[in-house]
């Protein structure tokens, strides 16, 4: 889900006002989303996490996925 983009997902707009728990909402629909693959074209997947309002202002993250190998005698 990216800003306003074609698969962009309000999730105040769907559930309203969820307070304090909107990033927490947030960083969860985004990390399910990024566990479903890489895009069709190839591209790597990301999200990005605006929270915030106009009073006390807005911050973001951008989420993406990313391969950690793992140390021999560690799996």
């Amino acid at each position: 889900p990216g800003a306003g983009g074609p698969s962009a997902v309000d999730v105040s707009a769907h559930l309203g006002d969820t307070y304090g728990a909107l990033g927490v909402l947030q960083l969860a629909l985004a990390a399910s989303w990024l566990t479903v693959g890489d895009h069709p074209d190839g591209e790597r997947r990301s999200a990005l996490v605006t929270c915030g309002d106009a009073e006390d202002g807005y911050a973001s993250v951008r989420l993406g996925r990313v391969r950690v190998p793992v140390p021999a005698g560690r799996a």
